[in-house]
């Protein structure tokens, strides 16, 4: 399975974190709905699962394999928990998905990375200058080499770029 994380930075390489203060710019909410669709499925953490919900955003989710990485214990209908990160993949691939999307937050981030089970990562870069967010872990003892394999803007002031994760 090819495991893709898709993550938004600050200008000033903080991951971002979005509160009512700061809402995630249109563009990317948009190209993140469309690589859900894509993929058909979302690995999220509790908290992001959270905030998605209240933001609306799980009516979007309707028909998609979301599965939450938590060890808390969460029961939602129609959601899938698994408690690590190689747990989300296995309940992706019994599932029949090519591709998993891992869409945050930080920790689980870095759990994918630190593990080795990231192939790409599309990186958007905002537009913004933030003390709020935090710095994107690899968790690995070792560096992490990436291949640049694609460009985008993402509206008037979004850029994403898109990395293979060398092995």
């Amino acid at each position: 399975m090819r495991t893709v994380l898709y993550v938004t930075v600050s200008a000033n390489g903080l991951v971002t974190q979005a509160d009512e203060t700061h809402p995630v710019p249109p563009e990317i909410l948009r190209d993140f709905a469309q690589q859900v669709q894509r993929a058909g499925n979302v690995v999220v953490g509790r908290r992001t699962f959270e905030l998605m919900a209240a933001q609306g955003a799980s009516g979007a989710m309707a028909g998609i394999a979301t599965v939450v990485v938590t060890g808390s214990g969460l029961k939602v209908d129609g959601i899938e928990t698994a408690v690590s990160s190689q747990e989300a993949l296995e309940l992706l691939e019994r599932r029949g998905c090519e591709t998993a999307l891992v869409g945050g937050g930080a920790a689980l981030d870095a759990s994918f990375l630190a593990l080795g089970l990231v192939d790409e990562i599309s990186l958007n870069i905002e537009p913004v200058l933030t003390n709020a967010g935090l710095a994107l872990e690899s968790g690995a003892d070792r560096a992490i080499s990436l291949r640049l394999v694609d460009t985008a803007t993402l509206g008037d002031n979004v850029v994403q770029l898109r990395y293979d994760v060398d092995r």
